[in-house]
């Protein structure tokens, strides 16, 4: 199976393939897969003071910040108030948001395809973050796509990591699908990692509760908003996903 890797913010392919590495490593040593990694198009300056966390330049995102004198829209999900659900919190965030997500949205999937079209063809992917915002979209894109130009999709799991739900380029508005606003669902087997102390964690739940209840895996590593390091960690996601993949290449 050939994974189409999605990168988070503020990093580049090369850098998130090396925080991918042990993850990676272990797969391959439990079934035939193989990666490719991408980040987004748009050049960007990580935040003061988190240079060293994002590696080396060039720095890029797949979403174009609109006005950066705006409070920093991530900041209101961290203060979320206690019982509000995930989907109040996306919509908070959108509101209040400083970023111009229908036209990013629009030019992340154009130039994804145009990588599906000279790298594929690709089985699933693997996103991370920001870059699961791009994944989950082009899920969606490629079932509307096959419903109006009977184009079958390529896509057959995906793995999230500290996910966002995904966007829908049919509206204008670049609306967020959400459980209790859209029809929408990613209808393929996925696997949801996620930490318990993340202060994201209710953009990984707004992701997983727009994916088929029935197909979705939630895996808790049990840290922040980051990738899992740890190898025993790593061994028992290894198994999860390495069962998806059978279950995938069966069906």
């Amino acid at each position: 199976m050939r994974f189409l890797c999605f990168s988070g913010a503020f990093i580049n392919a090369e850098t998130f393939q090396v925080q991918m590495a042990p993850i990676c490593k272990e797969l391959q040593s439990l079934c035939s897969v193989s990666f490719f990694f991408l980040h987004g198009t748009i050049p960007c300056t990580p935040p003061p003071g988190f240079e060293d966390y994002f590696g080396p330049g060039p720095h890029y995102r797949f979403i174009k910040s609109e006005n950066t004198q705006k409070i920093d829209a991530l900041e209101l999900v961290r203060d979320f108030p206690e019982g509000r659900n995930a989907e109040d919190a996306i919509r908070e965030l959108i509101r209040n948001g400083s970023v111009d997500v229908q036209s990013s949205i629009r030019a992340a999937l154009k130039a994804v395809y145009e990588v599906i079209e000279e790298e594929g063809p690709f089985d699933g992917v693997i996103a991370y973050s920001e870059g699961s915002i791009v994944a989950g979209s082009l899920i969606l894109d490629e079932a509307v796509r096959f419903e109006r130009e009977g184009r079958k999709p390529q896509i057959k799991m995906a793995i999230f990591f500290g996910g966002w739900p995904p966007i829908s380029a049919e509206t204008e508005t670049g609306q967020a699908v959400l459980m209790d606003e859209s029809d929408l669902f990613i209808d393929i087997p996925t696997c949801h990692v996620v930490g318990s102390k993340d202060p994201f964690l209710l953009g990984s739940m707004a992701l997983f509760n727009v994916c088929n209840g029935d197909l979705a895996e939630m895996f808790d590593h049990g840290k922040g908003h980051m990738l899992p390091r740890d190898q025993e960690t790593i061994a028992e996601l290894g198994v999860v996903i390495q069962k998806m993949i059978e279950k995938c290449s069966l069906s």
